[in-house]
């Protein structure tokens, strides 16, 4: 099978033709000096997961008797089965939820606790999920806790606490005596007393399973976040605010537990088998040896220092996980932390960009910024001299700068990322949501209450520029090639034809006036994308919109991306990825997509596409767009065999390579034994970026089993290996 792909680019043209090579598909993109007008898309367009960006939200930690770590997300349950080392999703049947909640039972039954969908338990460690509701009638999952018998118990933000003397498969209501019905906190004492903590109520106890609670006094009125009990009568109660207080008589008296303790907004509590006590709080965590009379910061390679989740396994191994930057693990015998995030997609990627150097940035509200030099087969932390790691949006300068805007401002890179420094100088206190750079290099802020600022100097100073400007809550700014200025706000559409010294409202058409994306095709087309009505086109004869929507069964559209000529991609809150090919009607382009919850999108010059998502990090495609880029800049300079993506695969891969003149290529793939495994190409092929698929099968077409495997290329004088793993 052979597809061509024309699109044209300064009277030159891309001439992309795919193979079927042994089975797999193989991308060539060569040249020609004419001019045809046509669409530059295949229908080979699959997504796969990029090995990051890591980290995200954690909200609960459980370790079950073999050892295997379980945590909570914002997107489900992810398991490490080699203490923290790598991380994979374990929520097949779990809904797309935060799991605010983890629970084992003595048999190794695991229940999770949702926001939204109650209660779900696996009885296969965690390789499927069910619910189990029958009674529950508030979904809102804040805590749970077993007593020795396996009776659990669940508390809820509005239902109290609810009881289930059958492994969850039925709940009763047991709240008598209870003043507050949502329920924080929830721990079973050494002698099988249940304690919760509420919101405002203060800490009560059942010593019949919840059939009657009795409030222990002294606390009444504080906001318990979180409970511990040790192997005596030592109850450890933690507030929002209050720090930390402790019972030394089952809850009779309490007094403060505080000395030493910076942040008195904690979140976590946990007693080590030695009695150790361990914190987390909005100020990292926090140690005790002596029941809670001083404490000790213990935030040394900590980077995520709002930690909501804390335990320690058999080992003495110290797990945490906060609001931001995923797992962490230390050890009781040192105070060093490390970063145990690999295989934990659990990021919303807020913004993505192509760096000066053709790398991919990525914008986190929940770690920060990321950077990839290999076209998302890896990621790295990009966040030195940021002082707030809630990324919002982000901007390439057009002569090498980066910009990103934060929770805490708008700061500048002159080296690709690898340091920011603060450029806030004229800047409102208002939080900045969107930058972007016009065609003579001015740099443009849009802000959440304060309107549009530009800076002329890249970012040393700035100026207001919101003459004409109704609406002052900016979401979205764009510049076109030919230099007009847009801005989107909740009030629709504003537009600027002098660099932002005159803004004109232009809303006739749009049936909806929440916006959140633009894009620009060849020929001055420019759409925008809104929150509930689609997307829409600006007729340049009258300046009105009309609804573009033919296909389009989402009409909540997050983000549009455009190749610069007349492909567009479209992504939408809860229907993924859709593509137009006329800017008139789109269709789906969502294989291998696993989260349809599409925040950002970027094209590459290359013609890769990269997806940001609501809780999962970055996907990429390398199939199907072509670019305006010129292809004599991408003609590599050297030789190069790169990553394969994804990696680890189950059930192909990609092997993209690259050839700086015409070769006779050969690549083949080996097992660790040296054996020959299966041979994908020998043959000759032009210079250019080339990718080629392996399916997992070896020559005789028969699949290869889990493993390692070496794959290894051969042009000319030129010889380079690498290595892959296949999961099956």
């Amino acid at each position: 099978m052979t597809t061509i792909c024309w699109s044209p680019c300064q009277n030159i043209m891309w001439f992309c033709i795919m193979h079927d090579i042994f089975g797999f598909r193989l991308h060539t993109v060569l040249l020609f000096s004419i001019t045809i007008y046509a669409p530059a898309f295949s229908q080979d367009f699959r997504w796969a997961q990029s090995n990051g960006p890591y980290g995200g939200n954690i909200s609960a930690i459980a370790i079950t008797s073999e050892g295997h770590i379980f945590s909570g997300s914002t997107v489900g349950v992810f398991v490490s089965h080699d203490n923290g080392g790598h991380w994979q999703p374990a929520s097949d049947g779990l809904p797309f939820r935060q799991v605010t909640s983890l629970a084992i039972n003595s048999a190794g039954v695991i229940f999770a606790g949702t926001f939204g969908s109650g209660v779900f338990r696996s009885i296969d460690n965690g390789q499927t999920w069910d619910r189990v509701n029958s009674g529950l009638t508030e979904s809102n999952i804040l805590s749970l806790t077993i007593d020795s018998q396996g009776v659990l118990f669940a508390g809820t933000q509005f239902g109290g606490v609810f009881r289930s003397n059958s492994g969850g498969e039925s709940w009763i209501p047991v709240n008598h005596g209870l003043n507050s019905s949502y329920i924080q906190a929830l721990v079973t004492s050494p002698n099988d007393d249940v304690i919760a903590g509420t919101i405002a109520g203060g800490v009560f106890r059942t010593t019949n399973r919840g059939e009657e609670w009795i409030q222990l006094t002294q606390l009444g009125s504080y906001s318990i976040r979180a409970l511990a009990t040790s192997g005596d009568l030592t109850i450890y109660a933690s507030t929002f605010g209050a720090g930390i207080f402790r019972s030394d008589d089952d809850g009779d008296t309490w007094n403060p537990a505080n000395t030493g303790l910076t942040s008195l907004a904690v979140h976590a509590l946990t007693v080590a088998a030695g009695g150790e006590i361990l914190a987390g709080t909005a100020g990292g965590v926090f140690r005790s040896a002596n029941q809670g009379r001083d404490w000790t910061e213990t935030n040394d390679g900590l980077k995520a220092t709002n930690i909501f989740a804390i335990v320690v396994n058999s080992s003495q191994d110290i797990f945490a996980g906060g609001q931001t930057g995923g797992i962490f693990r230390s050890n009781l015998a040192n105070s060093g932390w490390l970063a145990r995030n690999v295989g934990l997609t659990n990021t919303d990627i807020l913004d993505l960009a192509t760096g000066p150097s053709g790398d991919i940035f990525s914008a986190s509200f929940v770690g920060g910024v990321f950077r990839s030099s290999d076209d998302g087969v890896t990621w790295e932390e990009a966040n030195n001299g940021l002082s707030n790691q809630r990324a919002l949006s982000l901007a390439a300068g057009l002569t090498g700068e980066m910009f990103v805007s934060t929770n805490d401002g708008v700061f500048r890179s002159n080296n690709n990322g690898h340091q920011w420094i603060s450029i806030d100088e004229g800047l409102p206190t208002s939080t900045v949501g969107d930058l972007a750079v016009d065609n003579q290099g001015n740099l443009l802020a849009g802000t959440f209450g304060s309107g549009i600022f530009l800076s002329s100097n890249k970012g040393e100073t700035w100026s207001r520029i919101n003459a004409g400007l109704t609406n002052f809550f900016v979401t979205t700014l764009a510049a076109s090639p030919g230099g007009d200025l847009y801005a989107g706000t909740l009030k629709g559409v504003f537009r600027s034809n002098d660099h932002g010294l005159q803004w004109t409202q232009i809303n006739q058409g749009l049936t909806n006036l929440s916006i959140n994306a633009f894009a620009f095709t060849s020929g001055g087309g420019v759409f925008v994308g809104t929150n509930g009505g689609g997307v829409f086109r600006l007729s340049g004869s009258n300046d009105s919109w009309q609804s573009v929507n033919s296909g389009l069964n989402n009409l909540f559209v997050m983000a549009l991306a455009s190749n610069g000529m007349d492909l567009l991609l479209a992504g939408t809150n809860g229907g993924g990825v859709f593509f137009s090919a006329d800017g008139q009607s789109w269709q789906p382009v969502n294989d291998g997509l696993t989260n349809n919850r599409i925040f950002s999108l970027t094209i590459h010059p290359r013609g890769h596409t990269f997806a940001g998502t609501n809780g999962s990090g970055v996907f990429a495609s390398f199939g199907g767009i072509t670019t305006t880029v010129p292809l004599p800049a991408l003609i590599p300079e050297g030789f190069s065999l790169e990553q394969n993506f994804p990696n680890p695969f189950n059930p192909d891969t990609g092997i993209p390579f690259r050839l700086p003149q015409k070769h006779h290529v050969k690549l083949t793939i080996f097992n660790l034994l040296g054996e020959k495994v299966r041979t994908l190409i020998d043959g000759d092929y032009p210079a250019g970026n080339h990718e080629v698929r392996w399916d997992g099968k070896d020559d005789s077409d028969n699949p290869t089993p889990t493993g390692l495997y070496v794959y290894r290329i051969r042009a000319g004088e030129y010889s380079q290996a690498r290595k892959m793993s296949l999961v099956r």
